[in-house]
């Protein structure tokens, strides 16, 4: 079996250590008012994304996860994160605000478990206050959850910014080759692992099956991963021999399969896994975490679907034209009268 790296070694080392703090630091889930979007399918706003508008938050991203405000962030919460180093080309500001007539920004993301919640909240309020300092402006911060029942993660967050609903995803979105081609990605703003949650089902000291990735990929195996997300593809890559249960609701919706020893494994990032055995221990004595494959950057992003510049100034100039005319024939009628 191929080596971990070591930065991964590291990374499981920390994970596993991760103390309740975690879980007293971050806010619940049931102690929010973010409201839910059920159907994000359903929504077509007709509000227009201008491409200023994604260049101020993209040059806004960037900003911010250079901070120290944002590298505390995750020393508080306990995660050994490094924060990558942006190689995208560097946008720079507007030199106008393009949030004239906006009096809010939306942000979305999926339900999370601890402590990603914290940090996607963090993520669009720090991105706001970056914005108004920029343009003396004041914007507000609207946060809402996207449901991913229905297309899965990343359709769900696609639909999210291609809607014009949401001005940015600050999930922790994972780039690939094939999601860069449908959305903006901004600067990464923090790194992580692949991990597999070994459940107790078979899993006994008679028993050991199934507890490397090795072994897992075999036909008896039977594994849950979170559908539309990075984890069902690298599950499939990993376990193509494996029988998957596709869950598109998210982690929370996956966690009572290993409770209920359905699933003998679940695919998931290495964070999520650790804290939430870490709280869930008394009930899963015999479950453990083993990170796999190498360390990956994560991301928010916005829409590709925004008004060009060029398109924009030239409409804003034909309507200018255009009253300015009327007010000409206003005058020349006055005067002729």
């Amino acid at each position: 079996m191929k080596q971990l790296p070591l930065v991964a070694t590291i990374l499981l080392i920390a994970c596993t250590l991760l103390s309740s703090s975690i879980l007293g630091f971050t806010l619940s889930l049931r102690q929010t008012n973010i409201p839910t979007i059920n159907d994000i399918s359903s929504y077509n706003t007709t509000a227009n994304i201008t491409e200023n508008m994604i260049k101020a938050i993209d040059a806004g991203v960037t900003e911010m996860v250079q901070t120290a405000s944002w590298r505390k962030l995750f020393s508080d919460l306990n995660l050994p994160f490094n924060i990558p180093q942006c190689v995208k080309a560097v946008t720079s500001y507007p030199l106008s605000n393009p949030f004239v007539g906006i009096d809010t920004l939306n942000v979305c993301y999926e339900r999370p478990t601890d402590p990603w919640l914290e940090i996607y909240k963090q993520g669009g309020d720090m991105l706001v206050a970056i914005l108004n300092t920029k343009y003396v402006i004041n914007l507000k911060t609207k946060h809402y959850f996207l449901n991913t029942t229905l297309l899965g993660y990343f359709e769900t967050m696609r639909k999210g910014v291609d809607s014009g609903f949401c001005h940015i995803i600050t999930s922790a979105a994972i780039n690939t080759a094939e999601r860069a081609a449908k959305v903006h990605f901004n600067c990464p703003s923090g790194t992580s692992s692949l991990a597999f949650l070994r459940s107790e089902l078979d899993n006994t000291n008679s028993t050991p099956l199934f507890n490397t990735v090795k072994t897992l990929n075999d036909s008896r195996a039977i594994i849950a991963v979170f559908g539309g997300a990075y984890f069902e593809s690298q599950a499939r890559a990993f376990f193509s021999a494996a029988r998957l249960i596709v869950v598109n609701g998210g982690f929370a919706d996956i966690w009572p399969y290993i409770l209920t020893k359905q699933v003998h494994a679940m695919i998931g990032d290495a964070v999520d896994v650790s804290s939430w055995l870490n709280s869930n221990k008394n009930q899963c004595q015999r479950c453990f975490v083993s990170i796999m494959g190498d360390p990956y950057d994560f991301s928010s992003f916005t829409t590709m679907n925004y008004l060009k510049n060029s398109a924009h100034q030239r409409t804003a100039w034909n309507l200018s034209f255009m009253v300015l005319v009327a007010a000409l024939n206003v005058l020349i009628v006055s005067i002729i009268m």
